[in-house]
């Protein structure tokens, strides 16, 4: 499924930041990088994780209760946040949408 990788947020101007990306099965090659395309590797390593269900009005709170958490439990960021759908919007009612939400941390 497609994943927003997420650079920053201006969260009074409710402005976002993003990238969109889309997994490969096979290695990046200069022919996957036509048209302004870049190819990558993904995040391995630690994240807190949270499946957010239903609206995206709802999203900006659960990234704030990472975020908390993350502050109380004394973690650091260790790169950008990225979600993924886990349902296709194109054909799932928003009542049975869900996001898998992640957020790099050491």
């Amino acid at each position: 499924a497609p994943l927003t990788i997420t650079h920053g947020v201006d969260e009074p101007g409710g402005i976002w930041k993003f990238d969109v990306a889309v997994p490969l099965d096979q290695a990046c090659t200069a022919a996957t990088e036509e048209g302004g395309v870049q190819c990558g590797k993904s995040y391995q390593g630690w994240v807190l994780y949270a499946r957010h269900e239903r609206t995206d009005a709802a999203i900006t709170s659960i990234f704030a209760a990472l975020r908390t958490f993350k502050t109380v439990a004394g973690l650091e960021d260790n790169g950008d946040i990225w979600e993924q759908s886990t349902t296709d919007p194109a054909t799932t009612p928003v009542a049975d949408s869900a996001t898998d939400l992640y957020w790099p941390i050491k």
